[in-house]
């Protein structure tokens, strides 16, 4: 796992654009199956080089639409380890 789940105040202070290692922070995961989740299209991301991006509005909307309609969205490319990628911090 990543180093520690990130804080609600910490989360305020990020910018909207943000890294796979402050997505791993935010979902209390890793880098790396933040960055399959994006390359497989579970979350949304944007690869420029060899560097993902991620927006904080459209992880928010994602993590915010009801759990039925994420499964029936990304139902061909979810795996068993995906199924349940956690929420972001609500706090």
């Amino acid at each position: 796992m990543s180093e520690q789940r990130i804080t609600a105040a910490e989360y305020d202070q990020l910018p909207e654009l943000v890294n796979a290692e402050e997505v791993a922070r935010m979902l209390d995961s890793n880098a790396v199956q933040v960055t399959r989740w994006a390359a497989d299209g579970v979350i949304p991301g944007r690869k420029i080089g060899r560097t993902w991006f991620f927006s904080k509005s459209a992880l928010e909307a994602l993590v915010k639409q009801p759990a039925s309609a994420a499964q029936t969205s990304k139902s061909s490319v979810l795996t068993d380890d995906t199924q349940d990628a956690p929420a972001l911090i609500e706090e």
